[in-house]
């Protein structure tokens, strides 16, 4: 009976010993892989987009723009392509780092402070991780989990803000006033949970309280309203209704749009300058995290909302693409056309520029601007 004891834990010793050592090799392949990853995206580096007098942008290289966020002067940029992220100081591409998919692409995991000091973005999904960039020292680094923090709790959508001379980055809570979880001191790259600083971190208020929330989805409950999206901060958001769908379609067919001022609770239906929901044929492409956000419908914090009507082969990428855009500050808001083309290749994307004065429409290697 002791030999068989015995011989059992020096099976289970000899297993443990197998597994860290699996381990380890897979962390190092891994390691190894990613650096191959970032060598492969630094042929970006140096190299500079062009900025047309018209505010368009042309990106040095056949690639999509397909997300982007922006400082709030717009010298520094985020832009997301497919395979990768730049950095962008002015006009030059100043870092570059590998992405590993497009579906974990949304623009809520990239943020640049107001000042341009500090980007930040989450690409790496697997284990959410999250790199930052300082444009003061041009120095890039990567917040890993460590054995007390994980970076997987600082949550959607990435928020960089600046109190005293510490800049934090933190999960966007403005909407409902709630503390951040964990929070990232960027002048010294280490998380933090620390209550002294995430309560003064936590917003004075929220913009839409818990009355107002609950009245605002009671009348679009009657209406027969779903929940849209909110803005960054949360000042607007939409409630839509819809014709039935199947889960595997990638389009949806509107036949409701509703916009709501969300700090002070009102929904004001939006109409269609040529159009009507209840007669046209209105098909956006639909919400779902298979999908670029950049392919629909989006809000911004100055209540300018993008609406991108397509009609045609969307599977195919041949279909016609009009993109309208409504201001819902106004007691009656009208979507009114701003751009429209044939879509025969690849789908564009729409972006807001950095104050969401215009819009961008992304494709091939250009973001066409069109003021709104």
């Amino acid at each position: 009976m002791k030999k068989k004891c015995l011989f059992l834990l020096v099976v289970a010793f000899t297993l443990l010993l197998t597994a860290c050592s699996d381990k380890k090799s897979t962390n190092q392949d891994e390691k190894e892989n990613r650096t191959k990853e970032v060598t492969s995206v630094e042929k970006f580096i140096g190299k500079r987009i062009d900025i047309k007098e018209d505010g368009s942008i042309e990106i040095p290289f056949d690639e999509q723009v397909l997300v982007a966020s922006y400082s709030k002067d717009g010298h520094n940029k985020l832009f997301g392509i497919d395979g990768a992220i730049l950095v962008i100081e002015g006009d030059e591409i100043v870092y570059s780092e590998e992405h590993k998919s497009i579906v974990h692409l949304e623009t809520d995991r990239l943020t640049v402070s107001e000042d341009g000091r500090f980007a930040a973005w989450r690409s790496h999904m697997e284990d959410f991780e999250i790199s930052i960039y300082d444009f003061e020292n041009h120095s890039a680094h990567l917040i890993e989990e460590t054995d007390e923090y994980d970076p997987y709790m600082v949550f959607e959508p990435l928020l960089i803000e600046k109190h005293d001379d510490t800049y934090y980055l933190l999960s966007n809570k403005h909407l409902v006033g709630s503390s951040p979880e964990l929070v990232i001191n960027l002048n010294e790259m280490e998380m933090t949970d620390d209550e002294t600083i995430l309560k003064k971190l936590t917003p004075k208020e929220p913009i839409e309280d818990d009355d107002t929330y609950h009245e605002v989805r009671a009348e679009a409950s009657t209406l027969g309203l779903e929940d849209g999206f909110y803005s960054e901060y949360g000042y607007y958001n939409f409630y839509y209704a819809a014709e039935e769908y199947d889960e595997d379609d990638i389009e949806m067919t509107l036949t409701q749009l509703y916009g709501n001022d969300a700090s002070k609770g009102t929904l004001s239906e939006i109409e269609l300058e040529g159009r009507a929901f209840d007669k046209d044929n209105i098909t956006i492409f639909r919400f779902s995290h298979l999908q670029l956000d950049t392919l629909t419908i989006q809000v911004s914090d100055n209540g300018m909302l993008i609406l991108p009507i397509v009609d045609g082969d969307l599977e195919g990428n041949d279909y016609h693409l009009s993109v309208y855009v409504a201001d819902l500050t106004k007691d009656q808001p009208v979507a009114q056309l701003v751009a429209e083309e044939k879509v025969t290749e690849e789908r564009p994307t729409i972006l807001f520029n950095e104050d969401a004065s215009a819009i961008y429409i992304s494709k091939n290697a250009i973001l066409e601007k069109y003021e709104i």
